[in-house]
């Protein structure tokens, strides 16, 4: 995934650093890794490998989420059965110290143009922003912290020439945004 920051965020890597690095964005990187434990303590407690996948990168914490498990093929309403799911990540992203939260809807390349969706784009947009809806409407979690973006089919993270390809780069992710720079600066 390219800078889907808001505010640049440079690479980070804790390993090796320790020495140099700054003591405020080691703790929130740590911070970080904590939130990862949880969210993956969820998704072992559920089940759910096969559908979710977390890891730190350059611009904090994604949780990416397959579209197959929140979503029927060229819809954007979240699958009743998975409306709880989606209320408890919103759980998990309740934070002593308040971040930057982007979630970001991708699709495959295979072409859609119906009546409520003309393009991947919008597909992705929507899946995007009904997750997101989920998140806050029912986690009272201040909508200020969250962005949301579309990528359709032009993020993708394999090849849409296999149908296995095509389904991993069908997914919403979210992105859970560091506090603090590696040089220290606060991110606002």
């Amino acid at each position: 995934m390219q800078n889907t920051s808001p505010t640049p965020v440079p690479s980070y890597n804790t390993k090796g650093i320790q020495g140099n690095a700054n003591p405020a964005y080691l703790e929130d990187q740590q911070t970080l890794e904590e939130i990862r434990s949880s969210l993956d303590d969820y998704i072992a407690v559920n089940e759910l490998e096969n559908q979710f996948q977390t890891k730190l990168t350059e611009e904090g914490l994604l949780v990416t989420i397959r579209d197959s498990i929140l979503f029927e093929s060229g819809k954007a309403t979240i699958k009743a059965e998975y409306t709880n799911l989606a209320k408890d990540i919103g759980n998990l992203l309740k934070f002593e110290k308040p971040r930057q939260i982007v979630v970001t809807g991708h699709t495959d390349n295979v072409p859609i143009n119906n009546a409520e969706f003309p393009s991947n784009w919008e597909l992705s947009m929507m899946r995007a922003l009904n997750f997101l809806k989920v998140l806050i409407d029912t986690n009272n979690l201040d909508p200020q912290l969250f962005s949301v973006k579309g990528y359709g089919e032009n993020k993708p993270v394999a090849s849409n020439d296999t149908a296995e390809g095509r389904s991993k780069n069908r997914r919403v992710e979210v992105l859970i945004q560091p506090l603090v720079l590696e040089d220290g600066t606060s991110v606002e």
